[in-house]
């Protein structure tokens, strides 16, 4: 799965490219944006609590239906104006919240269940991309030194992928948005 580097990454380009320019420049709501796309991985508190770090994570916290049910109650903590606002923060919030099932489903996952739930409620079924764009964690099992454990050379390979991928990602993105924005201002002729 992806560090919270990468998670990150997703909340602040969703920040970024999701908000009107009028909004840019507001660490508050960049903030929610990158902490809703980690919110997920707060699955590992209930099990940092008992000792057994991975004891709860991964599971339905990382689905489409819980992605859908956080989309739709963190916007009423949101204040907007009308109906219409309302609307395009629940599909920016929608894409960052589906975004961390999607990062994790193309990661190694070296642990028992393999995969994510993606499809919860609907099946329970785990799924694992046979692409795999990201490499995995490593962490330890126990909460004594599950920090510290977080702190190794793989985990910084790691981290350095999900950058490369991500940046990767974001320039194809710009290029898009780039031939976008020059195809309706005229200045590139439609190929047909």
């Amino acid at each position: 799965m992806p560090s919270p580097i990468g998670h990150s990454i997703v909340g602040y380009l969703g920040y970024r490219y999701g908000f009107q320019n009028k909004e840019n420049g507001n660490m508050k709501a960049m903030f929610f944006c990158i902490l809703c796309a980690n919110l997920p991985d707060l699955d590992f508190l209930p099990g940092l609590i008992i000792g057994q770090s991975d004891r709860f994570h991964g599971g339905i916290s990382h689905s489409m239906g819980v992605s859908f049910i956080l989309a739709s109650i963190m916007p009423l903590a949101l204040s907007t104006k009308n109906a219409k606002g309302l609307g395009r923060i629940w599909l920016l919030l929608l894409g960052i919240f589906i975004s961390h099932p999607i990062l994790d489903f193309l990661a190694i996952d070296t642990g028992y269940p393999f995969g994510k739930p993606l499809f919860w409620p609907i099946s329970a079924d785990y799924y694992q991309s046979p692409i795999l764009l990201f490499s995995d964690v490593w962490r330890s099992p126990s909460s004594s030194d599950f920090f510290i454990s977080l702190f190794s050379w793989h985990n910084f390979y790691a981290v350095l992928r999900e950058i490369l991928v991500m940046s990767s990602l974001i320039a194809l993105l710009k290029m898009a948005l780039i031939t976008q924005r020059r195809f309706k201002e005229g200045l590139i002729k439609d190929m047909a």
